[in-house]
Parts: C-alpha cells; sequence; structure tokens
C-alpha cells in the first residue's frame, strides 16, 4: 500500500478535524477574547440558549472532533495503529453522511448536497479503498 496515500488521508483528517474542535470547545473564549468574529454556534445554525448548549457544542463537537484530529495525528507515529484509524473515520464519516442523506427526505429538510456531504463521501470512499489495500497488503 502507498505510503503516502496512507499519511496523506491523517494528514487531511488532522487539518479538519483537530481545528474544528479546537474551535468548538473554546468557542466562547475565542469570540470573547476578539480571537473570533464569529461563533461555531453560527457558522452551524445553532442558537445557544442555555449553559448545557454550551456544554453540548465543548462536548460532541469539540469533544469528538478534537480526538478525532489527535488519533489521526498519532497514527503518523504508529503504524498498528493507521487501519484502526482509518476504519473509525469510514465509520463517522459514512455515518454523518447517511444521516444527512436520510434527513433530506423529511418534510422541510435541506437537500444532504453540500461540501460537508461531499467531504464526508470522499473520506469514507477513500478510508474504504486504504482498509481493503492494507488488508490485501497483510
Amino acid at each position: 500500500m502507498n505510503k503516502l496515500s496512507i499519511n496523506l488521508f491523517l494528514f487531511i483528517i488532522f487539518i479538519v478535524y483537530f481545528p474544528i474542535g479546537i474551535w468548538a470547545i473554546f468557542d466562547s473564549i475565542l469570540i470573547s477574547k476578539n480571537f473570533l468574529s464569529t461563533s461555531f454556534a453560527n457558522v452551524v445554525g445553532f442558537e445557544i440558549i442555555s449553559d448545557l448548549g454550551k456544554s453540548e457544542i465543548a462536548g460532541l463537537y469539540g469533544g469528538i472532533n478534537l480526538v478525532l484530529g489527535v488519533i489521526a495525528f498519532l497514527a503518523f507515529f504508529y503504524d498498528s495503529l493507521k487501519l484502526f484509524i482509518i476504519k473509525v473515520m469510514v465509520l463517522i464519516t459514512s455515518s454523518i453522511a447517511l444521516g444527512r442523506f436520510i434527513s433530506s427526505f423529511l418534510p422541510e429538510m435541506p437537500t444532504f448536497i453540500n461540501n460537508y456531504f461531499l467531504f464526508e463521501v470522499v473520506v469514507a470512499i477513500w478510508g474504504v479503498y486504504l482498509i481493503r489495500s492494507l488488508n490485501k497488503s497483510a
């Protein structure tokens, strides 16, 4: 298997998900210190009406995205993690894309075709290709 393709996949996962995790976790601090002009909640279309909402943004969006970025980064240094991390990314990205697809059939929901959906599908397909290639070479 082409090691460059695997490392490129992991690098893209790291540079996409890690900053999103940092942004979601530290959103209120970054806004209050004028490091950012737009909050994470506004970008994703949420209105936070309680402290629980802030906690959910930090926990669900922040925590999950941060960990995805960190484990992709760690896989650069541990070959034994590469296949597992790629499988995790395929599971998560294809699950998100499936949710977008299914919800698009509900009344008053937007179409599932957007940049995020396309990214998730590309990651899932590329990941499946890498998994198959890694399994053949093992």
